[in-house]
């Protein structure tokens, strides 16, 4: 506006006509009772001294009026009317604007150039700043990350290379490998041994070391095991029986028979509703003895994106006595991969269904390796053979009866298996639909039993197949015979181990002609090779229903030697096989031996099994046992019954064992930390694309902001300027904070669901093997932390030079930093309790929850009047919020009335920065509490 205004009235008049109306008419303004014009306005024409040139405020033109309401401020409406100092100028005072210089920047108000910082793009008049460090120290970390990944990637490549160029592979890559890298460990090569197998020395000698030198072993006796639902189904009803270290048990039965639940109620992982558990003659649970028990799962539970040797080296790792150096462990690792046949594979990636890996039989193999990895005394193994070609199936069954030679207690349910298969098996337990038991004892007499029932085996046929349709009732006895249900196969055999008879077996067929059993075990023991099946056979033909006398004349005959040992002949489809040296196979419960070396009073030797004939009397004392009931029930693992006092002493040596294994809580979360980088690195693609959507989302919300110029926040303006005021904008802030909410659970949420939810099951499988639950999680917890603060560095570093906000970078950065931290937290309890493919999506709507409780709609306020703020403490987006809104209004309380207008209108909190970010850390942390008894707690029978 030029010119002067006419002069109104006498010289002595106080004020001047100085409004400009409409054709350059001139109206008196009203005064604004100031003198001066405060910092950060402009009021050129202000005579100081002179009250007619003192701040008037004039009514705005109608362009003027629709500008302001638009949010812009117009030019003065008046010769004395102040106008804020514009956007690229700054006024040092209230006479001078000047432009603002390069490398600052100056918005609106601005008395002083705001320095841009390192980094920026500021040329003259700039009223935002463009900041690219951010930008920078994204491209700096890249580069790092790129470089890192290339060069493990080249070197990988360079293992395998070597090995195909090589006549046997090394079992252990060069130094240092991808996981020594991150966290030290000792790599050493150990000595090739020319002899392979379970019966190499460096098995045995780990097994051995294992356990303090002791060669010991776990009995497992079991009363009247039932199992019933709480709808009042029967799973398991009175199973009995005992299972003896060193043999290879097979738990078979058609479906429905309750073999896998017997399975895991022998291990407590299911809680049986009646029955005894005796280990070593004492009563107690195998979940006491966790750490000495291994379980390999009928799904080949393993991390598929580790190598064969990774899998099993960290198992080894955690399970092994806590005495043993890593040395130690990879040579124990080395020799067990040679014995299952796996050394040619050992770098070789698991796979799965998109990345190929190695074969099914192989993988089976890894899965049972997991599990000797931890050097257990006792193996579950739930139906190892299914899925499985027939070689590969063979295969498994011969490295399980391997274990068993080296004292295992090895037993596994066994689905219809081949014939080769079933000659493996040393003892068998075969169950019925309902949970009964139809027979259990040694492999070589159960068809001898079946046979004395009346049923007929094809020498050409597989027995486990006659087996099973005996069972299940697809075949009948021959002609003479009852027929029989197979609840009548239950019923028969509770009745021939108490009897020695068959209740269906006619009193005048004849006895078997041939009677075989394990002859003189003592000179078994002290002469290994004499260690063959021998047979009585009788010269005649006399029936079975015999007197007392005659019971007494063929017991003489015996012992006279006229009834001759002879040795029949085997099986057409059996070859008889001697008894296992035992100068190579450690004995079988030889612990007893310590405590029976060291204290003679603790045998019982009037409890001493005693040779037996082939006949004899039963309790009454009338009725004749024959030979096969005295082999069923014949034991063979030790020759004395120790005391009571001995029994306690070896469940004390074994819980003293279990003290020993497994490594310290330090350890086990290195390992597990190593592991979780290492799963990073091989699924570097997965990061990439989380950093990629992360950096998307950050310049979509950027572009949206661009309009804005950088004003995110306006206000009315101080004191009686507030006459002059454009229409506020108080409520953009926590906006932009609803939709930095909303696009960190878009960008954070699905990934953070792949913190636990792909490897939950993995997860069980170690937990119920003693793995310790807290190291695991924090382990996971912190390797996580570094795609956390990436992906926020890359939304942040994309969205800040865009929207220009007035925030340091780095607190728009910890803000975001600790929205991430919140969702991951959050979408980890998610995957822990949804299945796989509802946990992306369901996490990103209860990152919601949260964000919606930010204080944006509803508000502080109304939250306040509603009685539900409860729900904006626990919201880490609002205290982030809160902390922005501090950021963004400081600079402007010279300019705006922000403590009198702004902040009662929203709610927040001004100046406690520091609280705001306190509180978001302490959520996420406290979600990540929460999760962790989630994880512990949900699912507990799969981590039994």
């Amino acid at each position: 506006m030029s010119g002067q205004p006419p002069v109104q009235g006498s010289p002595n008049s106080i004020l001047r006509p100085s409004c400009l109306i409409d054709n350059y008419r001139f109206i008196l303004g009203t005064p604004l009772n100031i003198t001066t014009c405060a910092p950060g306005f402009y009021c050129p024409n202000i005579t100081a001294g002179n009250p007619s040139t003192y701040p008037q405020y004039c009514p705005p033109t109608s362009d003027c009026q629709a500008k302001r309401l638009q949010g812009d401020y117009c030019e003065p409406q008046g010769f004395f009317e102040p106008m804020v100092c514009k956007r690229g100028f700054y006024c040092p005072d209230f006479k001078t604007m000047l432009p603002c210089p390069a490398g600052s920047y100056c918005p609106d108000g601005t008395f002083k150039p705001q320095p841009c910082g390192m980094l920026s793009y500021c040329p003259p008049r700039s009223a935002v700043k463009q900041e690219y460090l951010g930008v920078a120290l994204a491209l700096f970390i890249d580069l790092l990350i790129l470089s890192w990944f290339v060069h493990y990637k080249l070197k990988e490549r360079y293992i395998h290379r070597h090995e195909k160029h090589t006549e046997e592979a090394p079992l252990l890559p060069p130094k240092p490998d991808v996981v020594d890298r991150l966290v030290r460990t000792l790599s050493f090569r150990t000595k090739k041994t020319k002899k392979g197998g379970f019966e190499e020395q460096g098995i045995i000698d780990a097994f051995k070391k294992s356990m303090n030198g002791e060669d010991i072993s776990i009995k497992l006796k079991f009363q009247n095991m039932s199992l019933t639902l709480p709808n009042g189904l029967t799973i398991l009803n009175g199973v009995t029986g005992e299972i003896n270290p060193g043999r290879f048990t097979a738990i078979m039965g058609p479906s429905g028979a309750g073999k896998t639940t017997f399975l895991n109620v022998l291990m407590g992982k299911v809680h049986r509703t009646k029955g005894d558990l005796f280990i070593n003659d004492v009563m107690a649970d195998l979940s006491k003895f966790k750490q000495l028990i291994g379980y390999v799962p009928q799904e080949d539970i393993m991390l598929r994106e580790l190598t064969v040797r990774e899998n099993m080296l960290h198992a080894c790792r955690i399970r092994a006595p806590s005495h043993w150096t890593d040395a130690e462990i990879q040579a124990y690792i080395d020799a067990l991969l040679r014995a299952l046949k796996l050394d040619k594979v050992a770098h070789s990636l698991i796979g799965d269904e998109v990345v190929r890996g190695i074969s099914g039989g192989q993988r089976k193999r890894v899965n049972i390796g997991m599990e000797l990895a931890g050097l257990p005394i006792a193996i579950f193994l739930d139906e190892p053979t299914s899925g499985l070609d027939s070689t590969a199936a063979l295969n498994v069954a011969s490295i399980l009866k391997n274990m068993s030679k080296l004292g295992l207690t090895t037993v596994a349910v066994v689905h219809q298996p081949r014939s080769e298969i079933f000659y493996e098996l040393d003892d068998i337990l075969l169950l019925i639909p309902g949970g009964k038991t139809a027979y259990l004892g040694p492999r070589e007499h159960i068809c001898e039993y079946f046979e004395n029932l009346g049923y007929q085996f094809d020498p050409k046929l597989n027995p486990a197949d006659i087996l099973m349709d005996i069972v299940s009732e697809q075949v009948k006895p021959r002609s003479g015979y009852a027929s029989l249900r197979a609840s009548d196969l239950a019923e028969e055999w509770e009745f021939y181990k108490q009897n020695g008879l068959h209740r269906h077996q006619s009193i005048q067929r004849p006895i078997h002609k041939t009677l075989s059993f394990l002859d003189n075990y003592d000179d078994i023991e002290s002469n290994p090779s004499h260690g063959t099946m021998r047979s009585y056979e009788f010269n005649d033909e006399k029936m079975f229903n015999l007197d007392e006398q005659d019971l007494m004349e063929q017991q003489q005959a015996f012992e006279d030697g006229t009834i001759q040992r002879t040795p029949p002949p085997p099986p057409k489809d059996e070859v008889v096989r001697p008894m296992p040296s035992l100068e190579k196979v450690p004995k079988p419960v030889s612990f007893r031996a310590k405590f029976l070396d060291q204290d003679p009073s603790l045998t019982d030797y009037s409890k001493a099994r005693k040779p037996t004939l082939s006949v004899k009397r039963s309790m009454n004392g009338e009725t004749a046992v024959p030979a096969l009931h005295r082999k069923l029930t014949r034991t063979m693992s030790i020759k004395t019954t120790p005391t009571r006092k001995a029994q306690q002493a070896s469940q004390e040596y074994l819980l003293r064992v279990c003290q020993g294994r497994g490594a310290s809580f330090s350890k086990q979360f290195m390992y597990c930390f190593k592991r979780a980088m290492l799963q990073q690195y091989r699924h570097i693609l997965g990061f990439v694309w989380e950093v990629a959507v992360a950096s998307i989302t950050g310049f979509l919300v950027g572009l949206a902001m661009l309009q804005m110029k950088g004003i995110l926040y306006r206000g009315v303006l101080v004191d009686v300027y507030s006459l002059v005021s454009a229409a506020p904008l108080e409520a953009f802030v926590p906006q932009t904070g609803l939709i930095f909410g909303m696009a960190v659970c878009i960008a954070a949420a699905p990934a953070g669901t792949n913190t636990f939810g792909p490897e939950l099951v993995n997860y069980y499988r170690e937990a119920a093997a003693g793995h310790n639950k807290l190291a695991y999680y924090l382990a996971k917890t912190v390797a996580a932390v570094p795609r956390i603060c990436v992906s926020a560095l890359h939304m942040t570093a994309i969205w800040y030079p865009m929207a220009t906000p007035r925030s340091p970078f780095e607190k728009i950065y910890l803000v975001l930093l600790l929205q991430f931290y919140g969702i991951y937290g959050l979408a980890s309890i998610v995957s822990m309790v949804l299945r796989r493919e509802n946990q992306a999506v369901l996490a990103t709507l209860a990152g919601f929850f949260p964000t919606t409780f930010c204080g944006y709609g509803p508000s502080l306020n109304d939250a306040i009047a509603g009685k539900y703020d409860f729900l904006m403490w626990l919201s880490y987006t609002r205290w982030g919020n809160e902390a922005f809104y501090t950021e963004e209004l400081t600079p402007f309380r010279q300019l705006f009335q922000v403590d009198t207008i702004s902040q009662p209108i929203i709610g927040y909190t001004l100046d406690r920065v520091l609280f705001d970010f306190v509180m978001m850390f302490l959520i996420g942390t406290s979600l990540r509490v929460l999760g962790y008894f989630v994880l512990v707690w949900y699912n507990r029978s799969r981590q039994r």
